[in-house]
């Protein structure tokens, strides 16, 4: 693997019952890892291509970045109905708990996006 490659691993992280879908974009060694936390659903196909280019982005610059589709929405399994704000806010936490174990070594970035941001700030403040 050259110093600008990129792999990039899909997969489903189990959380209560459902499959949270993810895609990591993986570094060795990376300086850190970047949590992207997405826009509200409505705006995810809007928003998806500029949010995997600037996950690229900070793969190439030495960084691990990792996007998900919270529960009930895009690739995630459940119902949208059946999902909130507060069942996102505990799929982000859940990711962040997931990033952090993955990459033990490196910083945990959050990095949000509308609705990702909020969602990051309060995971932010609550201890991550």
């Amino acid at each position: 693997m050259t110093a600008n490659a990129q792999r990039e691993i899909s997969g489903y992280s189990p959380f209560k019952g459902h499959q949270v879908y993810y895609i990591a974009l993986d570094r060795p060694q990376p300086k850190g890892v970047v949590l992207l936390c997405g826009p509200f659903p409505t705006e995810r196909l809007y928003a998806l291509a500029p949010w995997m280019r600037w996950a690229r982005y900070l793969n190439r610059r030495g960084y691990a970045a990792i996007r998900f589709d919270y529960r009930g929405t895009g690739e995630s399994t459940g119902c949208f109905a059946d999902f909130g704000f507060d069942d996102w806010l505990s799929d982000t936490e859940h990711m962040s708990k997931w990033a952090q174990a993955l990459y033990p070594d490196s910083p945990l970035v959050l990095h949000g996006m509308a609705m990702g941001g909020l969602l990051a700030q309060q995971v932010f403040a609550k201890g991550t």
